[in-house]
């Protein structure tokens, strides 16, 4: 396998250095075999996506593990990030208060999510979670939602757009 550096770049053999960012796979393919074929005649190039690094989201709270979690090619979910961290923690987590934060604190976005309800359940199937999106969990009993900025964002001195979805 070949990691593509932090500006775009991989090492190919007999093809050099390579810009591969913003490339779709066939682009890369098709690039590695002009590159080489000075070297191999009628080259045949199989690239493929092993491991995605540089996307990833964070679910918090009262989940089995607290994790990070890689985005790759298939959309996660709110629910699909909350199982793959071990799913709520059925006793402590309020599941009638779940927090999606988006964004920098110049553009924020907090979304809330009553997942107790059958419809909101429904509705958060389409809801895709972004790179860099934090899923928070609160246990039962959270007072307030200032004690949830609080606990997710100490050092918040923007406003922020919440939103229920």
């Amino acid at each position: 396998g070949f990691l593509v550096s932090a500006k775009g770049y991989i090492a190919f053999p007999f093809a050099g250095q390579l810009k591969v960012a913003g490339l779709t796979i066939q682009q890369i393919q098709t690039l590695i075999a002009r590159k080489i074929s000075k070297y191999i005649r009628h080259p045949q190039i199989t690239v493929r996506v092993v491991d995605f690094r540089s996307k990833e989201i964070q679910v918090l709270g009262q989940v089995g593990g607290a994790s990070t979690m890689p985005l790759t090619d298939r959309r996660v979910t709110l629910f699909d990030a909350i199982n793959k961290s071990g799913g709520v923690e059925k006793k402590n987590a309020d599941t009638a208060r779940i927090f999606i934060v988006r964004g920098d604190l110049q553009h924020l976005h907090i979304f809330w999510v009553d997942a107790k309800s059958p419809i909101m359940m429904m509705v958060t199937q389409r809801f895709i979670l972004r790179n860099n999106d934090v899923v928070y969990i609160p246990p039962v009993g959270m007072s307030s939602w200032n004690r949830v900025l609080a606990t997710l964002l100490p050092t918040l001195g923007l406003g922020a757009v919440a939103r229920s979805i």
